[in-house]
């Protein structure tokens, strides 16, 4: 006679999540987000084929550093499509004889200051004293000869 303890009967052994599984709502904004991106790698896909076959066809004129195409590509890689258009826009616009060119990397995200959550601590990295001053790395520089 086989003795069984409340709760280990059929209806018990219901298929119970795994801990690394994510939850249905969880694995939906996931993918509704990798949706959001596809028209940004379009627009990037687009530019790199423009840095692949057309600029190495042209003289280097770009006054500025990173280039045109490496800061839109940077832009829609860190800040988004949106965002990142509006920036890659402006930018262009400054392409014209009166802007001295130069360095211009994409602006960092501004960052929540923490105090108002009521930690104490800075929104700023605990080394940043060192690169305050100091042009930031472009996030994943291509190398299209231009540096």
């Amino acid at each position: 006679m086989d003795s069984q303890r409340p709760g280990d009967g059929p209806a018990a052994q219901v298929e119970r999540p795994s801990a690394g599984a994510l939850p249905r709502r969880e694995r939906v904004r996931a993918l509704l987000r990798r949706a959001a991106r596809i028209p940004a790698h379009i627009l990037i896909f687009l530019i790199e084929l423009y840095r692949t076959y057309v600029s190495p066809t042209r003289m280097p004129v770009c006054r500025f550093t990173p280039t045109c195409s490496e800061y839109a590509v940077t832009a829609l890689r860190t800040r988004g499509l949106v965002i990142g258009l509006g920036l890659t826009v402006v930018r262009l616009a400054k392409c014209a004889p009166w802007h001295p060119g130069g360095w211009d990397p994409v602006p960092e995200r501004r960052q929540h200051e923490r105090h108002a959550a009521g930690d104490g601590s800075s929104a700023e990295p605990a080394d940043s004293k060192a690169w305050k001053g100091s042009p930031r790395a472009v996030i994943r520089d291509t190398n299209d000869g231009s540096s």
